[in-house]
């Protein structure tokens, strides 16, 4: 009988024999084992990278989703307006729709002539005094009034006059650029869009100068009273103007001022109250500093944020009409506001750093608020013509349907003269 090849084997080598060959051939096939897997690993994140997959739970990519919901968690969230969006639109992010939207609402407003894209014309000085808390500026202002002295309040009033001179002449100047935009809205024209920059030069050079006196005139006063200041003073002001609570004006102090402030008008004491908030800006640390923190967020706010879980319909409306290139043109309009935006919060922000001077600071240079504010201003208003000129291309490229199912006219076609016969 024949036996089997193992067996026949060991049998060759001996019952010792065997065994201790393979034992001492151990280590060696081991290693050899060992350096296979080890190249094998070595090679699997190349073998993900060329799949376009990063390694990570569940084998998914790490990138974010294109849009949608496609996402997880914080990712899902992200993109939750833009689920909403019709195709083209859904790999944007919930604060870009949000942008979208208000991009939409202004286009449609010059559009059908009803009004132009003049955001963020507000003078700089007034963006710098306020956080923008849900407590009006009235009882904010008379808490941190009656937290002053009568002497520092008389140092705070003595300004006064000259304050709303220079806000009324820089809202004059304000209405020029707005009527300027207004009639190139009505009017809407390439070479009246071009001019636009030239005849804005002048306005722009005021509101600037408006603007820089007005920095000049707190910042001198701030530190008049800022020194007066006793340490409790100071932390009571700080502590007012950081409350969410809606100040108390009941209180003996507050109706101490309102007594003081029935020997003026009503705007004038509005006015009064308002440099007082101002003051506890000024007060506070920069760090701590609401204006200078929220001033992005206080404009994305009036652009549309901060809203519902939801698109307003209108706009989704003039989205789903849109064709052909079109969407790419808003697309495009909305990264070139987005960089306008950006540019005028960082020369916001670079005017209020000058502007924050602090107590033991010094009158910051009037000539370099001077240039701060135009740089700023001019910014906000380039951005407007920019955008002016983007609407522009969109109404040229809408067909005569899209227009009536938008509800747009074009009231500056030329009417058909009427023939003998009509």
């Amino acid at each position: 009988m024949r036996l089997p090849d193992a067996a026949l084997d060991r049998s060759h080598c001996g019952n010792t024999e065997c065994p201790a060959r393979f034992v001492s051939q151990f280590p060696r096939r081991l290693t050899v084992v060992l350096l296979l897997w080890l190249l094998m690993m070595a090679t699997l994140p190349t073998t993900f990278a060329q799949k376009g997959i990063k390694p990570g739970r569940g084998g998914q990519s790490g990138n974010k989703p294109p849009g949608g919901m496609q996402g997880e968690g914080r990712d899902r969230r992200d993109y939750e307006l833009a689920a909403v969006l019709p195709p083209g639109y859904q790999h944007l992010q919930n604060d870009d729709v949000r942008q979208l939207e208000q991009l939409v609402l202004d286009a449609l407003g010059w559009l059908r002539r009803n009004s132009a894209p003049v955001s963020g014309l507000e003078s700089s000085v007034d963006q710098f005094q306020w956080s923008g808390n849900a407590v009006s500026v009235e009882a904010r202002g008379l808490r941190i009034l009656s937290l002053l002295t009568l002497e520092q309040r008389k140092t705070l009033a003595s300004v006064l006059d000259d304050y709303r001179t220079l806000k009324a002449s820089r809202e004059e100047q304000n209405s020029v650029l707005v009527a300027l935009l207004n009639n190139a809205r009505v009017n809407a024209t390439p070479a009246l869009l071009r001019r636009l920059e030239t005849d804005s030069r002048k306005p722009l050079q005021e509101i600037a100068a408006a603007d820089a006196e007005l920095g000049m005139l707190q910042s001198r006063v701030f530190l008049r009273i800022g020194k007066s200041l006793g340490p409790e003073q100071s932390e009571a002001i700080l502590l007012a103007s950081r409350s969410a609570a809606a100040p108390e004006t009941a209180t003996a102090e507050m109706q101490a001022v309102q007594g003081e402030l029935r020997n003026t008008s009503a705007d004038a004491a509005r006015d009064l109250e308002e440099l007082g908030v101002s003051f506890a800006e000024w007060l506070a640390p920069a760090a701590a500093s609401g204006s200078v923190q929220q001033a992005a967020a206080a404009d994305t706010e009036r652009r549309g944020g901060g809203r519902e879980k939801s698109v307003d319909t209108g706009v989704l409306e003039f989205l789903t009409a849109l064709q052909d290139r079109q969407p790419e043109l808003l697309l495009r309009l909305l990264a070139a506001s987005a960089r306008g935006r950006k540019e005028a919060s960082a020369a916001l922000l670079t005017l209020q750093t000058a502007l924050r001077t602090g107590p033991g600071g010094r009158v910051p240079d009037e000539r370099t608020l001077r240039t701060l504010t135009e740089h700023r201003a001019r910014l906000v208003f380039t951005s407007a013509i920019e955008e002016a000129s983007g609407f522009e291309s969109l109404r040229t490229s809408l067909s005569d349907a899209q227009k009536r199912h938008l509800n747009i006219k074009d009231t500056d076609k030329p009417k058909r003269k009427k023939s003998e016969g009509d």
